[in-house]
């Protein structure tokens, strides 16, 4: 499966929250994350080090399993950290340490909010 690619413009002094729903199938029905994650990472550059890591263990990550909804919140004091510029991915992570590419794409900071 290949990432939807989405820039997200996110502003200083107001945390981002992105919110879906994943569905699959003809009828694009919701589907049950029970026993699945989310990754949510920031990077400079591609490839370099991760800037900022979110998860459902971290906390900045909740997932409502049976609806088939996840929502990643980043914090303010996470988004002051970052440069103007930068790269992001957000993956489901399945059972069995399967990374399923769900969105990426480049991630700019607003500094005038």
């Amino acid at each position: 499966m290949t990432a939807a690619r989405v820039n997200i413009t996110l502003d200083e002094g107001a945390p981002y929250v992105l919110g879906l729903t994943y569905k699959a199938g003809p009828q694009q029905q919701p589907v049950d994350l029970t026993g699945c994650g989310v990754l949510f990472e920031v990077r400079g550059s591609l490839p370099g080090p991760v800037l900022l890591a979110l998860d459902d263990q971290s906390g900045d990550v909740a997932i409502d399993a049976l609806a088939g909804k996840f929502r990643v919140t980043v914090p303010v004091l996470a988004i002051s950290a970052l440069p103007i510029k930068a790269f992001y991915r957000c993956d489901l992570l399945l059972p069995g340490a399967i990374h399923r590419p769900l969105l990426r794409g480049v991630l700019a900071v607003n500094q005038w909010g």
